[in-house]
């Protein structure tokens, strides 16, 4: 684990950054998600 945490530090700015959008992408596709699922319910 903290080899992998050390790893972070060694990506460039742009890279980090890749990261987080993909992680920020990657949480709204969860709540869209369960938005979706929720409503499937409702109905």
């Amino acid at each position: 684990m903290k080899t992998e945490f050390a790893q972070l530090f060694k990506l460039s700015r742009a890279e980090r950054i890749e990261l987080v959008e993909d992680l920020w992408d990657s949480l709204a596709e969860e709540d869209t998600l369960e938005e979706v699922s929720a409503e499937t319910m409702i109905v």
